[in-house]
């Protein structure tokens, strides 16, 4: 038998949500006996106004075996105009006429633009259809999303959905060679480093006038001090999404000349699999990651690369406390984080062993909910024992 199962989620514009989809369906396969032949609808040819969440829509899931719905940030509590009060725009009044087994597969809960409170009624009429019917089931990730739900939501809802994992962290990534792709020595130390500039009014208001330049500002800094310590050091800057090169340009902009001629490097903004192929493919080449986005973080420590968290929004923090990692997380939202960020990145550098317990915590996380997803999909197809 082979199962027809369709996947609504992001594919191209934002490379860790690839990485979520890459970690996810050897999971998904190890699971269910049946074949299963995937297709793909991309979530965003709704925000585009392509594609409506309408009757034609439910008629189209209707047709397939199984619907996977995320992995990503689509439980946002902000989206007014939606009537689920998110980014998944299902009227709650149509639920029932979905037939077809629906796993929303660890979405965010993600509170950090606001949470209107016409959204939280929303979304809870939303999870009452949802979480009321036997082919619904519903998980988050583990970036606070549980917590969000409990907080905004309530304990009620918190009770009935699943606690995951973001699949990101079992991406299994290929090393590249840094020599071959950047020129870079082979006894040179790395560092790949991601920042982000979307909703900069929440990640840098704690530089109050200077804003995001602020915080540039010390980055730079940063990285001039650490290459004038340290000879062996080379960054490599890496976009997740086309907005990065933004910051990344400002960031230049504000190096040294020599600086930037002689040992920085910036990878391609590229989309898809490939491009998150490619990308990832530096972060596990690399001696050390540092990270502003989710996925920045997740992947790397995924792949067992050593990984520091620059926290400059919930979410990163979030995660680094459901790992019970703060230690390496660091607070950039304000002034004053160079120091600790220097010599937090030289003694990971100089650590000669990673023990990489953040990914024993997510191992134990996934396995955990892997009989729940088993029990679940038992209902409707045969399952691996």
């Amino acid at each position: 038998m082979v199962l027809n199962c369709l996947h609504i989620a992001s594919f191209n514009g934002n490379i860790g949500d690839n990485a979520n989809h890459k970690g996810f369906y050897p999971w998904i396969e190890s699971i269910l006996k049946e074949k299963i032949n995937f297709y793909f609808q991309e979530i965003r040819e709704f925000y585009w106004k392509k594609k409506k969440w309408d009757s034609g829509f439910i008629d189209y899931i209707n047709e397939f075996d199984l619907v996977i719905l995320g992995g990503g940030n689509y439980f946002e509590l902000w989206v007014e105009d939606s009537p689920s009060g998110t980014s998944i725009g299902i009227n709650p009044s149509v639920i029932k006429n979905i037939k077809v087994p629906i796993f929303f597969n660890a979405l965010g809960v993600d509170p950090g633009q606001g949470v209107p409170n016409i959204c939280k009624l929303k979304f809870r009429k939303f999870l009452d259809e949802v979480l009321s019917r036997e082919n619904f089931l519903v998980s988050v990730r583990n970036d606070g999303a549980i917590e969000n739900v409990r907080k905004h939501i309530g304990e009620e809802y918190k009770q009935q959905i699943l606690h995951g994992v973001d699949h990101g962290f079992f991406a299994a990534y290929q090393s590249i060679d840094l020599n071959n792709r950047f020129g870079i020595d082979k006894n040179s130390k790395n560092i790949a480093i991601n920042i982000a500039s979307d909703m900069s009014e929440i990640r840098f208001k704690g530089y109050k006038e200077k804003g995001e330049m602020g915080f540039i500002m010390e980055l730079a800094s940063f990285i001039e001090e650490l290459c004038s310590k340290y000879t062996e050091i080379n960054i490599i800057l890496i976009p997740h999404i086309f907005r990065d090169l933004n910051i990344i340009y400002k960031l230049l902009d504000n190096l040294s000349d020599e600086l930037r001629r002689t040992r920085v490097r910036v990878a391609g903004y590229e989309i898809g699999h490939s491009g998150a192929a490619n990308n990832f493919g530096i972060y596990k080449s690399s001696d050390l990651s540092i990270g502003m986005r989710f996925h920045a973080n997740v992947v790397p420590i995924g792949l067992g690369t050593k990984t520091l968290g620059i926290s400059c929004y919930p979410q990163i923090t979030n995660l680094y406390r459901e790992l019970s990692s703060l230690e390496k997380c660091i607070d950039v939202s304000k002034n004053g984080f160079k120091d600790e960020l220097i010599k937090k990145s030289i003694d990971l550098i100089n650590q000669k062993n990673n023990t990489n317990t953040e990914k024993q915590t997510v191992n134990s996380i996934r396995d955990e909910i892997t009989p729940r997803v088993k029990g679940w999909l038992s209902k409707f197809f045969e399952v691996n024992e």
